[in-house]
């Protein structure tokens, strides 16, 4: 069993005592339809992974609005939009416009995604001094900044804002060739900003009010987060934890962790390997295995993890095929691809919309394939973004391009 260790603070670290359930066969209770979400602030769209997109897809011809050049040093491999901001990531470089594609500024990270926050209007992510910075949406000016635990060396793909609490995920990467143990640690934190911020003249915070997290013995992990629920998986077990690193419930398995997605329900949705084989497994939120799918070869990479409609139907999308499945993960279609998939996500109508190569597809309910869009001798490296004002953002190595259809 994996070593999983709470610290408040400076205190020493103590188990976690939890008693483990077997994962078991479950129910497939019908859910409502989700409701839509405000925005796309963040890679996969959301804390829950789930890649759900604002917007429904149009009638119409798709044309280009606007298109704006790229630093093209490194290509971006998200398209994220929250209020009137557009952000480009990918490579260790950020790049900040306006709705019209108008640049505003832009920065180098590093070992996270960037995170927008409308509510805030703010954008979070890990500077190349491994600093978490929250720079103002409207200038990219600094507020603050802060130091998570642990620094070089750690890849951070989780990094949520809850009111006045931050909650990441860190792993253990190889680091240096002669150290003297492979990595075996994963990190999540909370750390709870005051009701005043208070910070020196560089920006550095000193007003927080609480930090805690869990010490996890392993690099084989993911994690995802609904509401005040962290739902995260190491070899053999799911685990549930408040936001404050309490852990609730722990589910067993023979299994290791590839990947995990949430829906609002609190469902999970599970890429496990097993006995060599890689399988999608849905899950309740009481550790019943509602259904699992077997993965063919060739989808053991895929670009984003599960993604959930809001008709809680399922799609696996790697560079080269898209399995869907109905909400009790049995087969409903599958689709290659005859060029790279760069990006995927589903439209608050249940569309699955990809970049294939140089091109924007949406593909229906039942897998049947309309290109919406080309760009003859461009090759796009971002899943679409479908925005809540029915406008579609997609990226290349060097363009940001705009499109929208002739009846909006």
């Amino acid at each position: 069993m994996i070593e999983v260790l709470h610290q408040l603070t400076l205190e020493e670290p103590k188990p976690v005592e939890v008693r483990a359930v077997a994962i078991r066969a479950g129910v497939a209770a019908p859910l409502a339809r989700a409701l839509p979400q405000a925005d796309y602030p963040m890679a996969f769209g959301n804390p829950e992974q789930n890649s759900r997109l604002p917007g429904s897809l149009p009638a119409g011809m798709w044309s280009v609005r606007w298109q704006t050049a790229l630093n093209s040093s490194a290509a971006p491999n998200h398209v994220v939009q929250a209020a009137d901001r557009v952000l480009t990531e990918g490579g260790g470089l950020w790049q900040l416009f306006d709705l019209a594609g108008k640049p505003v500024a832009q920065g180098r990270y590093v070992g996270s995604h960037v995170v927008l926050d409308a509510p805030h209007s703010l954008f979070y992510f890990i500077d190349t001094n491994n600093f978490l910075m929250a720079l103002h949406l409207a200038d990219a000016g600094k507020l603050f900044m802060t130091f998570p635990s642990f620094g070089e060396n750690f890849v951070r793909p989780l990094l949520v804002r809850r009111n006045n609490r931050f909650v990441l995920s860190a792993i253990e990467l190889e680091g240096a060739p002669h150290r003297p143990a492979p990595p075996n640690l994963s990190v999540i934190e909370y750390d709870e900003l005051g009701p005043e911020l208070k910070t020196d003249r560089s920006g550095l915070l000193f007003s927080l009010t609480a930090t805690g997290k869990l010490l996890i013995r392993t690099n084989k992990f993911t994690a995802a987060m609904h509401d005040d629920t962290v739902a995260f998986a190491v070899p053999g077990r799911i685990y549930l934890s408040s936001s404050d690193m309490k852990v609730k419930e722990a589910f067993e398995g023979d299994f290791e962790p590839v990947s995990v997605s949430l829906d609002e329900s609190g469902r999970m949705y599970f890429v496990a390997l097993r006995g060599g084989r890689y399988e999608l497994w849905i899950l309740s939120p009481d550790g019943g295995l509602i259904g699992s799918h077997p993965l063919k070869p060739g989808m053991e990479h895929p670009v984003a993890p599960p993604i959930v409609a809001y008709d809680h139907r399922v799609f696996m999308v790697s560079s080269s095929a898209i399995l869907a499945v109905d909400p009790s993960c049995k087969l409903l279609w599958e689709a290659g691809a005859s060029s790279p998939i760069a990006g995927a996500a589903v439209t608050l109508d249940g569309h699955l919309i990809v970049s294939t190569g140089a091109e924007v597809s949406a593909f229906d309910e039942r897998g049947r394939r309309t290109t919406l869009h080309s760009f003859p001798g461009d090759s796009l490296t971002s899943a679409p973004v479908l925005t809540g004002k029915q406008e579609l953002l997609v990226a290349s190595h060097s363009r940001l391009y705009c499109l929208t259809t002739d009846g909006h």
